[in-house]
Order: C-alpha cells, then sequence, then structure tokens
C-alpha cells in the first residue's frame, strides 16, 4: 500500500473482509460502514500523512477444540450464581466405605491390642477352682492358686453308692495337678483366639484345675469300687426238675459306668469335698417275662405232656416223662431261648429203658488162621 497525497483514503471491503478467525487478508479493503444504511465512512488523512500498512495478526492456536456447551458433562460446569450443595457434591457409596474401613482399623487396632494384653493380664470375671484371679498377672495367679489347693492336693475323694462308702486316695487313682497347664488354659497365655481377647474385659470365665492323669490307675480304683457295685444280670431259664416247667425270670443288672465314673473323680478332685453318687449303668436281660411266657406256651408245656417213644433198632421204646425231663433245659443262646440236652443226665434213664434190647456189645478180635486174619 502506498501514499496518495492529497486524495481521500476510501477503505472498503468488497465482501467479507474479516472471517471467522478474525484474521484480515493482505489486499482485502476494510467496510469500516455502520452496517446498518450501507454508507461508506470516509478517512480523512492529512497531507504528507504517512498510513502504514496494515500488518495481519498471528492466528492463535487453540490446542484444545472448541465444542457447544451441550457436550459438556452436565456436573462438570457450576453456576457461580447456583447453590452449592454439599449432598449432591459427596457420594453416599463412597462414604459408606470411608466409614466402614475406619470401624474396620479401630477393631483391628482394638483386636492387636487385646492380643498383646492376653499373657499379662487374666480375663475379667476369672476364677480357678473357685479362687479368684481376675485382672492378675499369671504368675500373680499362679501363686495365689498354688496356696489354695496345696491343700487339697492329697485329699481322698469320697464316692457312695445307696449304703457304701468309697474313699479314693488321689494317688492311688494317679490323680496330679498340673499348675502351669492351669494357668495357660485359664487365660494366662498369649491368644490370638477372639474369644480370649474378648475376655480381657468382658464374661465370666470359671476354670477347672488342669490334671495329669494315669487312666491305668484310675481305671483300677473304679475296678475295686465295681466288686462291691456290679450286680450281674439273670437270664430266663426253664428247666423241668419233677418233670414239670420251673420258670427263672430275667432280672436286670447293675455295673458302674467306668467313663462316667472316671469323669467324676476327675472333676471333684481339688473343688468338691462332696460325697459324689458312683455312676452305674442298668444291664437288661437278652429276653423278657413276654418272651419267656411265650416259650413255655409254645414248647415247655408240650414237651412234657406224656412220654417220648424211643426207636431203637427194629423196636420202640418208651422212655417216661420223669426219665427224660431232669436233662431237659431252655436257656438263651443268641439272644433267644433255645431247647438243650443234657446228655450226662439223660444217659442213665435211657439205658435202664433199653436195657435186654439188641445183642449184648463185645470187643472185637482178630485171629489168624493159615497165615491170614479172620
Amino acid at each position: 500500500m502506498t501514499d496518495k497525497p492529497d486524495d481521500e483514503l476510501n477503505i472498503s471491503a468488497a465482501d467479507d473482509v474479516v472471517d471467522e478467525s478474525g484474521v484480515v487478508e493482505e489486499g482485502d479493503e476494510l467496510d469500516l460502514g455502520d452496517g446498518e444504511d450501507g454508507d461508506e465512512k470516509v478517512a480523512d488523512v492529512d497531507d504528507g500523512e504517512q498510513v502504514d500498512d496494515v500488518e495481519a495478526p498471528e492466528p492463535v492456536a487453540d490446542d484444545e477444540p472448541r465444542g457447544f456447551p451441550d457436550d459438556e458433562p452436565h456436573d462438570a460446569v457450576r453456576d457461580e450464581d447456583e447453590p452449592y450443595d454439599a449432598a449432591q457434591a459427596s457420594n453416599p457409596r463412597h462414604w459408606g466405605r470411608r466409614v466402614a474401613l475406619g470401624l474396620a482399623a479401630v477393631v483391628a487396632a482394638l483386636y492387636v491390642g487385646g492380643y498383646f494384653l492376653t499373657g499379662i493380664r487374666m480375663p475379667a470375671n476369672a476364677t480357678i477352682a473357685g479362687v479368684e484371679v481376675s485382672g492378675k498377672s499369671p504368675a500373680d495367679a499362679r501363686a495365689a492358686v498354688d496356696k489354695a489347693l496345696t491343700p487339697r492336693i492329697s485329699r481322698e475323694i469320697v464316692l457312695t453308692h445307696g449304703k457304701k462308702e468309697f474313699r479314693i486316695k488321689p494317688d492311688d487313682a494317679g490323680l496330679a495337678l498340673d499348675l502351669d497347664r492351669t494357668i495357660d488354659e485359664a487365660g494366662g497365655a498369649r491368644s490370638w483366639k477372639p474369644a480370649d481377647v474378648l475376655g480381657l474385659f468382658v464374661g465370666r470365665h470359671r476354670t477347672d484345675p488342669a490334671l495329669d492323669v494315669d487312666y491305668s490307675a484310675l481305671r483300677s480304683a473304679i475296678d475295686t469300687i465295681g466288686e462291691s457295685v456290679n450286680t450281674e444280670v439273670v437270664e430266663a431259664q426253664i428247666t423241668f426238675p419233677d418233670g414239670k416247667p420251673e420258670i427263672r425270670n430275667p432280672r436286670s443288672g447293675l455295673v458302674v459306668a467306668g467313663d462316667d465314673a472316671a469323669s467324676a473323680i476327675r472333676n471333684a478332685y481339688l473343688v468338691s469335698d462332696k460325697p459324689v453318687e458312683v455312676p452305674t449303668a442298668v444291664v437288661e436281660p437278652a429276653v423278657d417275662s413276654d418272651a419267656v411266657a411265650a416259650v413255655k406256651k409254645s414248647f415247655a408245656d408240650p414237651a412234657v405232656s406224656g412220654p417220648v417213644t424211643l426207636a431203637v433198632g427194629d423196636k420202640e421204646v418208651s422212655l417216661p416223662v420223669s426219665a427224660y425231663a431232669p436233662a431237659l433245659v431252655v436257656r438263651v443262646k443268641d439272644y433267644q431261648l433255645q431247647p438243650f440236652i443234657d446228655a450226662k443226665k439223660l444217659a442213665k434213664p435211657l439205658t435202664d429203658s433199653t436195657t435186654g434190647i439188641g445183642k449184648k456189645a463185645v470187643d472185637a478180635t482178630v485171629r489168624i488162621e493159615n497165615d491170614k486174619p479172620v
């Protein structure tokens, strides 16, 4: 562009001089009109005044593409005049997760702290064989239990059955106190168990003494008691002493319940000085009275209703009831009543009844004639 002295400089735009980017292209004329009536604006230029060339500005690079407002997320832009809603800004799910994690951290811290307390102090409301040890250190608890139980170590355990009384010495029954294990089992040892950790603060904890037991000696002591307590079971039986059925009704037996007796003796040692009832168990007979009555009717009565006829060779012999009845017996076998004959008892009456029948038996002999056995 050059100066034109004494002339009017009319700069007008033919069409669109400024594009959407706002850049003025070289060679375009600027339209300085007001845009309403289309009148041209003329710029007065003093004579001799130089007009500089108009330089187009460098286009500004836009790193991020522009989008329409609707393309933006609705929660990404907030109007400054819009009130802030804290309830909407916070996510309830995330808030609940934070609370849960916080509670878990607190519980874990308490649990670990409780673990380190186990082995240092005894549980709350704790007793061992009636000795109060709550909150004591394991060493102090051990000393208290030792002092209280030492006088009881040799005390006899008393058992009764009816009017009978039995006294058992702990040494004879193989019983001895294990003091260290007693303290550990009562809560004096380190433990990760939730119940042990919680027990430091709440609950009631009653612990029996831990014992070393020689079960062979204990069983021997119980067997000694059984010799005076046990009664054998009486099984049903039918005999025929006078040719008529004679019934022995079944009767239950009684024995010392070994396992229960062992538990009762262990539980009483060092803890109680009261007599312990001997545990017993009833032994029932194989068959009851109803079964005996049924067998009597179906077998015993018909068996002795008349003489028995025996076939001996080609002859028959009648055997009277008085001859065979004493040898007959009905007793229990394989949990039922079955008849049996006593051969020894039957031998004499059977011989007497068959005397003179057949030939008399003789010993065999061998003779040698003409060098041959004959």
